[in-house]
């Protein structure tokens, strides 16, 4: 069986919650299984919906009716009737007596999910009645994916066993050895085919089982499919002194926040704000991480919807009662990783160039930190606050250290003189972000005419969203200011070290829609570089690798970065992100998908570092434990090798912080 990869579509937006429908009735379990667990019925496309009528049993057949387009992409939509449990080891299978459908992309069969949100991770082996198969289908969501702009596009992996055409008439079946799950189908329910051929896997202990139909898009009249012979038996699995534990660490957090109520120059009345975890040595600290804008958010994650508007348009949260002060508040634990590199957070809103000097020595004056109004500074934004970060760096170049402007063009490619070209840019675009990418691709035959400094990373099909981009923006960053900040920092200015195109990397445009991209150092690179984005070192240059992989088969599950939900501002209120920080020292749990094959050989890697495995889990090369990493910021990677093929997996970037006494 051969994986599949199908064309991206832009899914609508849509809000889901589950809605309770009277229990089932219970049906035999099989052999072992008992009873069924009670059922619930959701129309997962429509919060509101009643979904009572949606099913209906009659002599242990479920006759369940699905709308809605097809879950593919971003949402899932349709019906999902399923029941809760948290047994680590089951069996599930059911057969598919009939299905009656006017849709070329309607879609059926068994699905283990997260939750019961359509944007929740989820496995499922279903019939694909999508014209490119009519066959059995694999499909693995690996990401909470709200919905497209979140990056649903760039969040699951598929794949289709050809050789099953028949539309009903057969068996399914999903076995779950924690954390990893297997899809079997079969005619007669005695001889199985295993139709994954993949390490499917699914990180949460406590999952939905269940049926789930869908109609295949919006306006198609709805499809029936009939279930019957459903069992459901708790296994008792051998699992061996196999850890499992998936934990994170939780690092004290506690982080103050300076905020100053000033005006500018011009009049305006701005609120520059200044982010330094508790117990950090302020002596320690190197550089500031700016993110400008009027739509900041002063803190996350304990930010609940409505925040309140401020002078300058500056939210703030809840209980926050006056808009100048010092306040203590459970960060994210991000800015106690930033910490460990000498770097906090600058924010706020101020419109005037003349403003900067003012504001940093009212932030000095607010912390005590006397050398804060000479720190050099890296300015990051998104979208509008993406071309402001660049026009800093153009303001200010002696004294930025480099910039990360996202989710806009080819804002600032026009720039001239040698200051301002030798400062260090990471743009970082979506590819379905607007004719943004083509802007910068088109702009960049000039940027290399000039030698600068400047390099693009693309997220594949995700929109204007951050999703992940801080998996490289972090190491950029990090990297960036110990490559220029020089050894001494008590000597006044601060004099940045220059670097030089010569001594970096070009990533190839022409091969990032690979699953493996190439990059060439400067010196050895004879083609075209108009083609060609320069990248500062051989670490950053790896990570661009991973980070540019269009879909790659192998990915890590844990440890996790789910992303933030941008550079500093508050996720979605109903997302949850989750990203994984560990202790130094100690050995590290990998959790990672990937293909099923006898001659696959996985290596893994934190930076240009590979890891040695301590210990191989079952017999799984993508589920094994790591030697321990020091204290700091660290991109983890998989290569993934099969006879002369090679993948790079996506980079999970993890903050590792020393034990806490």
């Amino acid at each position: 069986m051969k994986s599949v990869i199908f064309p991206c579509l832009t899914m609508m937006l849509v809000s889901i919650l589950a809605a309770a429908c009277p229990a089932a009735a219970a049906g035999d379990g099989g052999p072992g299984g008992g009873a069924l667990p009670e059922m619930r019925v959701v129309n997962l496309a429509d919060r509101a919906a009643d979904a009572s009528d949606l099913l209906a049993v009659e002599d242990g057949r479920y006759s369940i009716t699905g709308y809605g387009r097809e879950a593919h992409f971003g949402n899932d939509e349709g019906t999902f009737v399923g029941f809760q449990t948290e047994a680590p080891h089951f069996t599930f299978t059911a057969r598919i007596a009939g299905a009656e459908f006017d849709s070329p992309n309607a879609k059926y069969g068994l699905t283990i999910r997260e939750g019961l949100e359509g944007f929740t991770r989820a496995f499922s082996i279903r019939y694909d009645a999508w014209e490119g198969n009519r066959c059995l289908q694999w499909f693995m969501r690996h990401h909470r994916a709200h919905d497209a702009h979140f990056g649903g596009l760039r969040a699951w992996v598929a794949g289709s066993d050809r050789t099953f055409e028949q539309q009903d008439g057969f068996y399914l079946r999903i076995v779950r050895r924690y954390p990893y799950l297997r899809a079997y189908a079969s005619e007669d329910g005695q001889d199985w085919t295993d139709v994954t051929n993949y390490h499917a896997a699914l990180l949460e202990k406590e999952v939905w089982v269940g049926m789930q139909v869908t109609a295949g898009g919006q306006g198609r009249p709805p499809m029936e499919a009939v279930f019957e012979d459903i069992r459901f038996t708790v296994d008792e699995a051998d699992t061996g002194d196999r850890r499992a534990t998936f934990t994170d660490h939780k690092p004290n957090v506690r982080t103050r926040m300076y905020l100053v109520r000033m005006e500018s120059d011009r009049g305006d009345e701005v609120n520059p704000f200044v982010l330094i975890p508790e117990g950090m040595d302020r002596s320690e600290i190197r550089a500031l991480y700016w993110t400008p804008g009027n739509k900041e958010v002063a803190l996350y994650p304990n930010i609940h919807m409505p925040w309140e508007n401020g002078p300058g348009r500056l939210r703030r949260p809840e209980g926050m009662e006056d808009w100048e002060g010092v306040w203590t508040f459970e960060a994210d634990a991000l800015y106690r990783g930033l910490a460990q590199h000498g770097i906090v957070r600058l924010g706020g809103v101020w419109s005037s160039r003349d403003d900067l000097d003012d504001v940093l020595e009212a932030l000095a004056e607010a912390t005590g930190i006397e050398h804060l109004p000479d720190l050099p500074f890296i300015p990051a934004g998104i979208s509008a606050m993406g071309g402001a970060s660049a026009r800093i760096s153009q303001t200010w170049p002696q004294r930025t250290i480099a910039a990360i402007p996202t989710l806009i063009g080819a804002a600032g490619m026009g720039a001239t003189g040698e200051e301002v070209l030798a400062v260090p840019r990471l743009y970082i675009i979506g590819s379905r972000d607007g004719a943004h990418l083509r802007q910068v691709i088109e702009a960049n035959e000039g940027v290399r005419e000039r030698g600068a400094l400047w390099g693009t990373a693309v997220m594949w099909t995700v929109h204007h969203q951050a999703h992940k981009l801080q998996a490289i923006a972090l190491p950029y960053m990090i990297d960036m200011t110990d490559a220029r900040l020089p050894e001494r920092l008590d000597r006044r200015p601060i004099e940045l070290r220059p670097l030089r195109e010569e001594d970096g990397y070009f990533g190839l445009i022409d091969t990032w829609e690979s699953n493996f991209p190439k990059v060439v150092p400067v010196r050895e690179f004879d083609g075209d570089r108009s083609r060609a984005v320069w990248l500062p070192n051989a670490h950053i240059a790896r990570i661009w690798q991973a980070f540019c992989s269009n879909h790659p088969q192998t990915v890590i599950h844990f440890p996790r970065f789910d992303g933030h939900g941008g550079f500093g501002n508050a996720p979605r209120a109903n997302l949850d992100w989750r990203n994984s920080h560990l202790v130094a020292g100690e050995p590290i749990e990998v959790m990672a998908s990937g293909p099923d094959a006898d001659d696959v050989e996985v290596t893994w890697y934190a930076g240009l570092e590979q890891l040695e495995v301590i210990r191989e889990h079952d017999g799984n090369p993508f589920r094994v434990t790591l030697e321990p990493l020091p204290a700091g910021t660290h991109a983890l990677y998989a290569i993934t090798r099969i006879g002369e093929q090679r993948e790079i997996s996506r980079p999970v970037t993890v903050m590792v912080h020393e034990p806490q006494q």
